[in-house]
């Protein structure tokens, strides 16, 4: 039975003259008689296809729009997927170097759009209500839900390759950790639909299938893939655990907030770590920023780097693969809040287990580092030992009471979660005051301990290998 139709504007629901068919809303009328859900799915702005339904039909339909970034429900706000501003401004800059480009940005006031010739604002306003012009793309303040390009020359032939080869990244479609977080997304609107009434068992047993198929899939994968040939398995194998690991995203959203910073753009800044972390942002001033981004740095040291080598020299891709899946769980599900306080109980507890000896063997990794880097080695190591449990996860603390040793700053304190302030413990003495190349600091000895950890888990792989003749 039909519950759901969705339809796209341009070239299926609308007319040539952009209109919609006369006999739309006597339709629309029958299929909510029927209990059928209309929704429109566009490319377009909101207030570009709002404007075209009388006011009072707008509640009763939903909106899916810029391509998928703002989701309306009912007159409400449901689903925001924001642009972050560090890839905002590349992508502006990579479209400014191939030159030619019309570039507008869709975001939540409107679409912005540099001073252009009549002719491109005329096409603009067939497509978008609320088009305002402006003089620099990048000073647009506004929650950007994406970047549309116009280029005469052919976009499939001039600009798509050329920022293809600008943003060729392994963070495809079809990265595995992509994939995880889709199966996770579609498994919570299964389980919600099972267990309606029992939020705690319908998360734990999304878990469960999520471990089950997380471990499942690599484990075939390299069955078939070893039993082909050896070094083929080895290559698939290698492939997969370059993918578990997040040294380079780490280093990226760490340096997306430090540039800021440096060139002493902080509103910049702030919309650079309010995309990589939990808390309120928008009263953070330059040293409340560049704290978020090295306690950042720090916890996902161990989540990241340290825990993943851990578990795949234990258990090689597929464990590999088991610990990316609690990790991502835990960061989709792992709130606090009202819609995930039950059902993501169990995923947060599993990542606490999970990390609980990783993050304790990272801290000591990280203090053996910071030696070798020539920090404050026996600080890191005091601090460490007194304020690894301030923290109300038992392992976020680990690493960041040894940043903030190794670094002699003053980490965490209070601070704003959903507009409620939370009262938390400082990490640290704060020996020398915060600044910001205090993030780049904190890249270098994650780079600093992963390298160690390579080395030392590689090293007990094939010592254990060759005494047991594994």
């Amino acid at each position: 039975m039909i519950k759901l139709i969705a339809s796209d504007m341009d070239g299926t629901l609308l007319n040539d003259r952009k209109e919609l068919p006369g006999d739309f809303f006597e339709v629309f009328d029958e299929l909510e008689r029927r209990g059928i859900k209309f929704t429109v799915a566009s490319g377009r702005s909101f207030d570009a296809v709002a404007h075209l339904f009388p006011e009072e039909y707008r509640p009763r339909l939903d909106f899916i729009c810029d391509n998928g970034a703002n989701v309306i429900h009912e007159g409400k706000q449901v689903s925001v997927t924001p642009l972050d501003h560090p890839t905002f401004e590349q992508l502006i800059r990579a479209c400014e170097d191939i030159g030619g480009l019309r570039i507008l940005v869709c975001a939540g006031r409107g679409t912005y759009h540099l001073t252009a010739d009549a002719e491109f604002s005329a096409e603009i306003a067939k497509y978008y209500k609320n088009h305002i012009p402006c003089d620099d793309l990048l000073s647009v303040d506004d929650v950007i839900y994406k970047l549309a390009v116009c280029d005469m020359k052919g976009t499939q032939q001039h600009a798509k390759p050329a920022i293809d080869a600008i943003f060729g990244d392994p963070d495809f479609k079809l990265h595995p950790i992509r994939l995880i977080g889709y199966l996770i997304l579609f498994l919570e609107k299964v389980m919600r639909r099972i267990f309606p009434k029992n939020e705690r068992l319908g998360g734990a047993v999304m878990a469960i299938c999520v471990l089950i198929i997380c471990g499942g899939v690599p484990f075939a994968i390299l069955f078939f893939a070893y039993r082909l040939n050896y070094f083929f398995g080895i290559a698939i194998e290698s492939v997969i655990c370059y993918f578990m690991l997040a040294a380079k995203s780490l280093k990226q959203a760490g340096m997306s907030v430090y540039k800021p910073l440096k060139n002493g753009d902080v509103d910049g800044a702030r919309k650079s770590v309010s995309m990589i972390v939990g808390r309120d942002t928008e009263s953070l001033d330059d040293i409340g920023i560049t704290k978020a981004a090295v306690e950042t740095v720090a916890e996902n040291t161990s989540d990241g780097v340290i825990a993943p080598l851990i578990y795949m020299a234990i258990g090689g891709g597929v464990l590999g693969c088991v610990y990316k899946a609690i990790n991502t769980m835990d960061s989709m599900v792992g709130y606090k809040n009202d819609r995930y306080i039950n059902f993501g109980r169990f995923a947060a507890k599993l990542d606490d287990i999970a990390n609980y000896i990783p993050s304790r063997i990272s801290a000591y990794l990280m203090i053996f580092a910071s030696k070798i880097m020539g920090c404050n080695s026996r600080n890191a190591y005091r601090i460490f030992k007194r304020d690894s449990r301030n923290h109300a996860s038992p392992n976020s603390a680990q690493t960041e009471s040894v940043v903030a040793g190794a670094l002699e700053i003053q980490l965490a304190g209070d601070a704003y979660y959903f507009g409620k302030l939370y009262k938390k413990p400082f990490i640290g003495d704060g020996i020398k005051p915060i600044k910001y190349d205090n993030i780049a600091d904190s890249i270098k000895l994650m780079y600093m301990t992963s390298v160690i950890s390579a080395v030392l888990f590689v090293g007990l792989k094939v010592v254990v290998g060759v005494v047991y003749g594994i």
